[in-house]
């Protein structure tokens, strides 16, 4: 038995609430679009009736949208609304470096960073789910480039969000450590990108490490915000520690729509005693292995389509792993 007990990886149960999570999302910016607030909020909504094919894959227990003592899960949009015609992209272009102004700054762990840009009144930065945008820096005299994925809904107006590691010796986190509120940073793109279509996966499984994190947060809000799109979702997210886990309330938000399910793999916890109880039953001490991913996908409600992101040997792994379990390269992708 594992050091801690065994975690619970069934079903679709409601998940736990956010008290005493760390990681909260950042203030918005103050001069951002008054209509940005709208897109990240997702309770007052009317909760859509349930597909007969949804009826069938839920599990008894998850069709109830809240038990005693527990608090409502939050309800879907309505549907996504057109957006206004006042609203119009950023001019963010591939070839060229364009500046954005830095209006808040949030440190998650002692090393990784959550940095929010402006952009002008009702515009939006432009991509499409899972693209990156390219970074410069100038380190005593030498221009550094490096890849990132905004954090934010990919309609968001009036500001994007991008979450950053910072590493001791590394010349573009000397440059990003020196960052302030105010300051103006060059970003070209987009870049990349995962095409989902609503519905065309009967589920994805999502395997993040660390700020790997980054692709994986639009995709959740993009599904949840469409109340047409049934594709189930289970994230896997591989940290460190519990303190190492980033945006733990937003994560907690996503996890209490009937569709989705977070789990998290820690190797360096000690025990599950250490964390809220809200994430005891969804967390498992130690590596993640093929063994465990088996586990966990047998657990899904129809055939997973796999999205994988974090480091170099962390990709690898999981290929192999995936590989390993029968999965061919046409059943996942490696941002």
């Amino acid at each position: 038995m594992r050091e801690g007990g065994r975690p619970v990886w069934g079903g679709y149960l409601p998940g736990g609430g956010s008290a005493g999570c760390r990681g909260s999302r950042a203030a918005p910016c103050r001069r951002a679009s008054p209509g940005r607030a709208a897109s990240g909020a997702s309770g007052g909504r009317a909760t859509r009736a349930p597909t007969r094919e949804t009826r069938r894959a839920w599990p008894a227990r998850a069709r109830s949208t809240s038990s005693p003592g527990t608090s409502p899960r939050p309800a879907r949009a309505a549907a996504r609304a057109p957006a206004a015609a006042s609203s119009t992209n950023s001019e963010l272009t591939p070839e060229t470096f364009m500046p954005f102004i830095i209006c808040s700054v949030d440190q998650l762990s002692e090393d990784t960073y959550q940095y929010t840009f402006e952009l002008p009144e009702n515009s939006r930065l432009g991509l499409s789910l899972g693209q990156h945008v390219v970074l410069r820096g100038l380190v005593n005299g030498l221009e550094v480039q490096r890849a990132y994925t905004p954090i934010s809904p990919v309609n968001a107006e009036g500001y994007f969000e991008v979450l950053i590691k910072c590493y001791g010796a590394g010349l573009m986190s000397q440059y990003i450590k020196s960052w302030k509120e105010g300051d103006v940073v060059f970003w070209r793109g987009p870049f990349g990108g995962f095409p989902y279509v609503a519905n065309k996966y009967g589920e994805l499984f999502l395997l993040a490490s660390g700020t790997g994190l980054a692709p994986m947060l639009p995709i959740l809000k993009y599904i949840t915000d469409n109340e047409d799109d049934e594709t189930f979702v289970t994230l896997v997210g591989c940290f460190r520690t519990f303190e190492n886990i980033y945006l733990k309330s937003r994560l907690q938000e996503q996890s209490q729509f009937w569709n989705i399910r977070t789990f998290y793999v820690l190797s360096q916890e000690h025990s599950l005693e250490n964390l809220p109880w809200s994430f005891r039953e969804k967390t498992h001490i130690g590596r993640i292995n093929e063994d465990l991913i088996k586990s966990m996908m047998k657990t899904c409600r129809r055939q997973p389509f796999v999205l994988i992101c974090g480091s170099v040997t962390f990709s690898e792994d999981m290929e192999k792993y995936l590989k390993a379990i029968g999965l061919g390269e046409e059943s996942y992708f490696i941002f």
